[in-house]
């Protein structure tokens, strides 16, 4: 359920930056003071005073999302970003809350 959830707000977070929605609100916004390593994808981290906030969409994927590499986030189709996604996440193990004696 974990990977399942990831790889999703990936994927939504992919559209997004690529211009795949039409939104008039900054919804997940470019960091362009970063100029060390990354991708040109980074997004700019809020600081969040209170919990809920911090599991909000537009914070619980800023971390996942900055540490893809450049190869990951600029290939210029879903279905390639995809691919290239579950490859780099193939070495991580996420864990999954299912009750196996059900």
């Amino acid at each position: 359920m974990s990977y399942r959830r990831a790889r999703g707000d990936m994927i939504e977070v992919w559209k997004y930056m690529h211009g795949k929605y039409n939104v008039n609100q900054h919804l997940l916004e470019r960091d362009t003071h970063s100029i060390t390593r990354g991708h040109p994808y980074k997004l700019r981290k809020s600081i969040c005073v209170k919990s809920a906030r911090a599991n909000f969409f537009s914070n619980r994927v800023i971390n996942k999302w900055n540490s893809l590499p450049a190869s990951v986030v600029t290939v210029n189709n879903i279905d390639s970003f995809k691919n290239k996604l579950d490859s780099f996440w193939s070495v991580y193990k996420f864990e999954t809350n299912v009750d196996i004696n059900m």
